[in-house]
């Protein structure tokens, strides 16, 4: 299929996506829109016609969705930011380190996959660490993963909130989502530019090569973002509440096309290598680690941080459950959609992007490097 129709069908599943969410009140089960635009595209993908977003496209997404982060972390940027920001890190180096103490235990290849090497799943952290011989079949891996915990996070957040009894009371206020339209005033405007900022921002990344450092087009995405609302409230021009929601629910806008384009590229992926890779002992092993890691956030992190709120706690388990054991796109869309029931956690939610798509991987790679000597 041509880029041009790709991006078309994934608008169209998008608009179908949010229609039947609504009429059905699906987030009250925690099945968001992306959930249900993923399951519509692999299924049109499958046995009608093969949809695939240029990564190009995809990166314009992401990148547009990271810059709107930024730009609404900076009243955040407090003393409880930085701390709650360096406890997570120190958690995520406990994890890692976690997993590959375990993995020491488990034979062959399946002590390998299970491993912290897709901790906050990054291709460069695998060509670094993997030989190229073997890149497939660990990417097979990754991508399958990444499927089982998007796919069982509604059971993950449906536990969380039967096992704590979160209550209207401990939570904020419900947000409204993507509630604009395109044709209000303003909104085209902050769409083009928030497209002229990613395109400047992926061509500096590239002419740069910043990702040799980790430096990915998205994470400057969300630098600028940070800088360009720093650089308004030096001219003291803060911006207005319309504003300030608009760049909110066009980031995600941006993040719920990204989500559902990733979750049919791995499923076309996944579907391509199974007869090749596909090991029951080994999916076995995934599993288990699966839920007991599940576990642990369901039962012992909570515990941890009992002053944080209803939201907060289930955004935090969530978070750290889905990028313990893959990408941080599963991970963006359980923060999101525990939020579209419970309410914002902005002192999570802000903390978490920068640690999962930046700093982790300069602790995962000392981590491996160690480990290799």
């Amino acid at each position: 299929m041509s880029p041009l129709i790709s991006i078309i069908a994934i608008i169209i599943i998008y608009r179908i996506s949010m229609t039947l969410s609504n009429f059905l009140n699906s987030q009250f089960f925690y099945i968001s829109i992306p959930y249900i635009g993923s399951l519509l595209g692999i299924l049109l993908s499958t046995f009608v016609l093969p949809i695939e977003l240029p990564d190009m496209m995809s990166r314009i997404f992401l990148t547009i969705f990271l810059f709107s982060i930024g730009y609404q972390t900076v009243p955040y940027l407090k003393k409880r930011f930085f701390i709650r920001m360096i406890w997570l890190i120190f958690v995520t180096a406990l994890l890692m380190a976690g997993f590959e103490w375990i993995s020491r235990f488990i034979p062959g290849e399946g002590g390998e996959l299970l491993g912290s090497i897709f901790f906050a799943y990054n291709e460069n952290v695998l060509e670094m660490f993997v030989p190229s011989e073997r890149l497939t079949y660990f990417q097979y891996w990754g991508h399958l993963q990444l499927l089982i915990v998007f796919f069982i996070t509604p059971l993950f957040l449906y536990f969380f909130e039967r096992v704590y009894r979160l209550s209207k009371k401990e939570v904020s206020q419900k947000e409204s989502i993507l509630t604009f339209r395109a044709k209000d005033k303003g909104t085209l405007m902050i769409i083009i530019g928030l497209w002229l900022v990613a395109l400047t921002v992926i061509t500096l990344s590239s002419f740069l090569k910043t990702e040799n450092f980790f430096i990915y087009d998205f994470v400057l995405g969300m630098i600028s973002g940070m800088l360009f609302r720093l650089y308004q409230q030096r001219l003291n021009k803060p911006p207005a509440k319309k504003t300030l929601e608009l760049v909110g629910m066009i980031g995600t806008l941006h993040l719920y096309i990204f989500i559902i384009s990733t979750i049919i590229t791995s499923s076309h992926f996944v579907s391509l290598f199974t007869g090749t890779y596909f090991d029951l002992n080994v999916f076995v092993l995934f599993l288990l680690k699966t839920i007991f890691l599940m576990m642990g956030m369901l039962l012992v992190l909570p515990k941890l941080i009992r002053k944080w709120s209803g939201s907060e706690k289930m955004v935090a388990a969530v978070a750290i459950w889905t990028f313990s054991l893959n990408a941080p796109v599963v991970c963006m869309h359980g923060m999101r959609t525990a939020m579209n029931k419970w309410g914002s956690a902005p002192h999570v939610l802000f903390i978490i992007p920068p640690v999962i798509l930046w700093l982790v991987n300069y602790v995962h790679a000392a981590l491996l490097l160690i480990l290799q000597r």
